[in-house]
């Protein structure tokens, strides 16, 4: 598997929440495109949404280790298995943005995020850049399985 983009995705998703941490106050909010998207410094003890923000914060490191243990071990397992290249890829994006989202967890008690898309008042929950990682690669991994699939009815009508 791609260690190198495993330590391009970790390094660049801590690099930014580290930039994000001294550089703008919790909660602020600083707006690139009128109307549309701020970057902010928030604070997420949570999972994906703030799913589990209001757990025993025990608990949650207890849920989120087990978690980033399952997802490595899933991901070394299937980077072995597999010859494609789509799907190493796409488990090296996703091997990369759990490090990082677990560096950052470990380190602080909560993952940072910071880029906050909003039409109106309908924001979007904030992400980082190991959120964009995770959801690329099971983007990329969902386009795999259907050409897989696409492959494999192709040479069975062949």
């Amino acid at each position: 598997f791609s260690v190198g983009l495993v330590g391009i995705t970790a390094f660049s998703d801590l690099i930014t929440k580290s930039l994000v941490r001294s550089q703008i106050a919790v909660g602020e909010k600083i707006n690139i495109i009128s109307d549309f998207f701020d970057l902010t410094h928030l604070h997420n003890p949570g999972a994906a949404f703030g799913l589990l923000r209001d757990v025993n914060p025990s608990l949650r490191i207890v849920f989120f280790l087990s978690v980033y243990a399952l997802v490595s071990y899933f991901v070394v397992s299937r980077i072995r298995a597999t010859q494609s290249k789509l799907e190493v890829t796409a488990l090296s994006l996703l091997l990369g943005g759990a490090v990082g989202n677990a560096i950052d967890r470990l380190s602080n008690g909560f993952v940072t995020d910071f880029l906050d898309f909003y039409i109106a008042s309908h924001h979007y929950p904030a992400f980082n850049l190991a959120d964009i990682a995770i959801c690329t690669a099971v983007g990329m991994l969902l386009a795999n399985e259907y050409l897989d699939k696409r492959r494999r009815v192709s040479d069975e009508h062949n």
